[in-house]
């Protein structure tokens, strides 16, 4: 069940993609006990009848059907509505101050044989269980409403909400009344956001998360020209960004960098349009200058490799000298350096760094000569 209101033209996204068939309805904020409208039958100027309820109700209205001699359609009428706890009789019938006032409500009367919807600005709340009743008077017209021959309390009709009992007519000012009458229409009460029963059966697609990206590259003999490889990806359509401020499109292409070492984020965006998902996937690549491998860059090892985060860097040099080690992410930001001198022969120096999960470079130099290795961060 979805609690967010929707109107025409609205999109819904369902949460549940295991569920392919829906019901729709609508709130209904009010709902009623539709006792039909009195059109023919007695009229008189004030009515009593009794209510039992058979759940806690919250009555906020009432039709009535007025005659159309006294008060024609486009007639004002002021409705005077009381109740009390307890049955209606003959005696509180004609008796107003055994009645609690509950509002004074000014309606246009509808015409007879048309109900006049009266409602109330806050509902009378009636417990489960306990007799209730109304007392409708009205000050122009008088009100329509069922005869019968038999003595109250007897039951009109039962309903599922309440079961509805006979009243009284009077005339007020007076001891004048009559039995076995009802005056009104439907009846109104607050649902409590209850759902309407009339539901309509929809289908929903569903869509799984079939996009899939993934691939491979090869740096060519020049150091710079690089061969993607998506076709193990799942899609149809294959965007590149190669990380140098250049696009392509396709699951297998081929790209030239500038003449230079570095390092860049390449990243692959892949859609399945008939399913509409879609995967983003990226990794780190690292251009060379040429064939011609440094003496630095063949002895450069990283152990454990992938790591938690705690590695070694060890390197063989011939000479003494300054060594600067940098950790590069795939965006080309360097977030650790370390630096120190070499001694002659092998070297190793410790990183105990705390890195997000992913795949970095890490950067050797000595003395001009540049060895770049990647590195697996992996919790």
């Amino acid at each position: 069940t979805d609690t967010i209101a929707t109107v025409i033209g609205d999109s819904l996204v369902v949460a549940n993609p295991g569920q392919l068939t829906w019901y729709l309805g609508y709130e209904a904020p009010q709902g009623f006990i539709d006792n039909g409208i009195p059109a023919l039958g007695n009229t008189g100027d004030g009515h009593t009848f009794s209510i039992m309820p058979n759940q806690n109700l919250s009555i906020n209205g009432l039709d009535l059907n007025f005659y159309n001699f006294s008060a024609p359609a486009g007639t004002s009428v002021d409705v005077i509505v009381s109740y009390l706890v307890g049955a209606a009789t003959a005696a509180n019938t004609v008796d107003p101050t055994q009645w609690t006032l509950h509002e004074t409500v000014t309606v246009t009367s509808a015409g007879q044989g048309n109900p006049t919807y009266v409602g109330f600005s806050s509902p009378i709340v009636m417990a489960a269980g306990t007799m209730h009743a109304l007392r409708i008077e009205e000050t122009v017209g008088d009100i329509y409403a069922y005869q019968s021959s038999g003595t109250p309390p007897q039951i009109y009709a039962s309903y599922p909400e309440a079961d509805i009992y006979w009243g009284w007519e009077y005339y007020p000012g007076t001891a004048t009344n009559f039995f076995s009458r009802l005056p009104h229409g439907k009846i109104y009460y607050d649902t409590g956001g209850k759902c309407s029963d009339s539901l309509v059966q929809i289908s929903v697609e569903y869509y799984q998360d079939t996009a899939q990206a993934d691939f491979t590259f090869t740096v060519g003999a020049d150091g710079r020209t690089v061969t993607f490889d998506a076709t193990n990806s799942v899609g149809n359509l294959y965007s590149w960004d190669f990380g140098d401020g250049t696009k392509g499109t396709g699951d297998t292409i081929s790209h030239v960098y500038a003449d230079s070492v570095d390092v860049y984020a390449i990243c692959l965006f892949v859609e399945d349009t008939v399913c509409m998902t879609s995967d983003l996937f990226c990794d780190a690549l690292v251009t060379t200058v040429g064939l011609e491998e440094s003496s630095l860059a063949s002895n450069v090892k990283l152990y454990p490799n992938p790591s938690k985060g705690h590695f070694n860097v060890s390197f063989t040099t011939a000479v003494e000298a300054d060594y600067q080690i940098e950790i590069v992410d795939i965006t080309g930001r360097t977030i650790n350096v370390k630096t120190g001198e070499t001694k002659y022969g092998e070297n190793q120096v410790r990183f105990d760094a705390y890195l997000p999960d992913g795949v970095y470079m890490v950067k050797v130099i000595v003395e001009g000569d540049v060895s770049t290795s990647r590195l697996v961060i992996r919790s």
